[in-house]
């Protein structure tokens, strides 16, 4: 059994997308099974790019600690927004609650 662990915000921040296709991303916690909750990033891809999940974990392995790098990638169309800009990441939450096929 693994020991919880818990991810500081603190920090150097996200890895740069410079060389990913990536537009744009968040990571939130969805529940799982085994880790109570997972690590997994919501991304959006640039246009004309198409983003493959298990590269985007390997480019992200190199960058960042092993606890910080997300258990999988989910490629969306487009991130919830508020009307000054933020991720609503209450909403990417809700509609991925199930991505691991455990809702708690």
């Amino acid at each position: 059994m693994r020991r919880r662990q818990n991810v500081s915000r603190s920090g150097p921040g996200p890895p740069t997308a410079e060389n990913l296709p990536v537009r744009s991303m968040t990571v939130v916690g969805l529940p799982h099974e085994r880790w109570s909750e997972a690590i997994t990033a919501v991304v959006v891809s640039k246009p004309g790019e198409t983003i493959d999940p298990a590269a985007l974990i390997s480019a992200l392995k190199e960058r960042l600690d092993g606890c910080q790098v997300p258990k999988s990638v989910i490629v969306a169309d487009e991130l919830p927004r508020t009307s000054t800009g933020k991720v609503q990441k209450n909403v990417v939450r809700d509609r991925h609650a199930a991505h691991y096929g455990w809702t708690g």
